[in-house]
């Protein structure tokens, strides 16, 4: 059976003892990274839980310049780590918010401070959410790794209250926040 800890002690054991089979190697935003640089044309892009910050150096690589930050909680490879739910950010500093497989592993009853913080910080955003059950062994046990399993649906729903139209673009849903706290 899965127990829960933690969430900063699971990344912290992920990123630094795992780190060579975790995700800080992948850009889980490229399925979108076309749609984003052509038809989403950011002015600027914070990538919350950018673990090894793939996607940004992507990004970077295709539009020289942008201004960009991608943001972790635990991942060294980040360029900046702090906590979701209080980013070090002004209000709308950012034209777009990216957050690729990270929805899924915010605790059900954050995640209205963490679409809150990322409304607050920024005109826009483009998720990838992860919609099943995950485990991993961590100091022995069976960990919990997706804390937030809920289909599409109920995800699209969350979202509206914060932009009232989501649209999808394959795997990703995207949309304007139009919510202010």
């Amino acid at each position: 059976m899965a127990v829960n800890i933690d969430e900063k002690e699971k990344y912290d054991f992920l990123y630094k003892i795992r780190s060579h089979k975790f995700p800080t190697r992948y850009n889980l935003g490229k399925d979108a990274t076309e749609f984003i640089i052509n038809e989403l044309k950011p002015l600027s892009i914070i990538d919350c839980g950018c673990a090894g910050n793939m996607f940004l150096k992507e990004i970077r690589y295709r539009m020289p310049g942008i201004k960009s930050i991608g943001v972790d909680f635990s991942c060294n490879h980040s360029d900046l780590i702090c906590d979701i739910k209080d980013l070090p950010f002004d209000d709308k500093e950012f034209d777009l918010s990216t957050a690729f497989d990270v929805m899924e592993h915010i605790p059900e009853d954050e995640i209205d401070l963490v679409l809150a913080e990322m409304v607050r910080v920024s005109n826009r955003f483009i998720f990838s959410i992860a919609y099943n059950e995950a485990e991993f062994k961590c100091k022995g046990r069976i960990i919990k790794f997706h804390v937030s399993v809920f289909p599409e649906e109920w995800w699209i729903n969350k979202l509206n209250r914060y932009c009232g139209d989501v649209k999808k673009y394959g795997k990703y849903l995207y949309g304007v926040w139009s919510y202010s706290n």
